[in-house]
């Protein structure tokens, strides 16, 4: 009922727009995917230069992954449409066979918002932990889910996701230590990091750390530019060049 409020209150200030011009300075707080390309943008959109980028001839696009990449402190990035895809295809990265598994938060945005990807996509078999208020899991419980042998009738953990900021806990950032922590036990266990980092900006500013200090433990992340950046569209995966191609 709450959002549905929020939505008549934004609908009737937009209809009001036209007329009122105090209105055009109307923040719209219902989500940071609401955001609009500036002006500014725009114009780039307009007039950067084009080309195939499945052909390597794009260098608008490669630009934007070779600064991202660089920015994250990793070796290769690449553009794909949304962050639902960005996820998929990480964790796919992670667990590889179909049928094997990545540990996953019971309140993340993977498990609760992205139409069950993870498993109809990615062919996982997510093993759930339960999520803490401030977005972390229970270490104990990350250390006893992937010390499991494996068998025949065991699927192996092959990965551990993280989310931050966590918007499943109310814009919760998870702090250097935690994180830490977390890659201890995923590199006794083998298990290789991702973070769902669709507002890694926001994360990074909260804590006053350099994207790639912040994001140093994980091997593949997953960002989005329409989060508050204004952007229409897209995600980015980054990684080692060995996963991402």
């Amino acid at each position: 009922m709450q959002a549905k409020r929020l939505f008549q209150t934004a609908v009737k200030a937009k209809k009001a727009s036209s007329t009122s011009p105090a209105a055009h300075k109307l923040i719209d707080l219902r989500s940071d995917t609401v955001t609009r390309p500036s002006k500014r943008m725009f114009d780039a959109m307009s007039s950067v230069p084009l080309g195939d980028e499945g052909r390597a001839d794009c260098e608008t696009t490669m630009k934007l992954e070779r600064q991202v990449a660089d920015l994250f402190g990793k070796e290769s990035a690449l553009l794909v449409p949304s962050g639902v895809m960005a996820n998929n295809i990480n964790l796919k990265l992670m667990a590889g066979l179909s049928g094997e598994s990545v540990i996953l938060g019971s309140n993340s945005h993977i498990i609760n918002n992205e139409r069950g990807g993870v498993s109809s996509f990615a062919g996982i078999m997510p093993w759930i932990v339960e999520n803490n208020p401030d977005g972390t899991m229970e270490l104990e419980k990350i250390k006893r889910m992937t010390g499991m042998a494996s068998n025949e009738h065991i699927v192996p953990i092959r990965g551990i996701s993280l989310e931050s900021s966590h918007n499943g806990c109310n814009g919760r950032v998870l702090r250097p230590e935690y994180i830490s922590k977390v890659k201890k036990i995923a590199k006794k266990a083998k298990s290789k990091m991702h973070i769902d980092g669709a507002r890694s900006w926001n994360a990074a500013l909260f804590l006053g750390m350099e994207m790639k200090d912040m994001l140093k433990d994980f091997d593949l992340i997953s960002v989005c530019l329409s989060k508050g950046l204004g952007c229409p569209i897209g995600s980015l995966i980054v990684g080692s060049s060995k996963d991402v191609a």
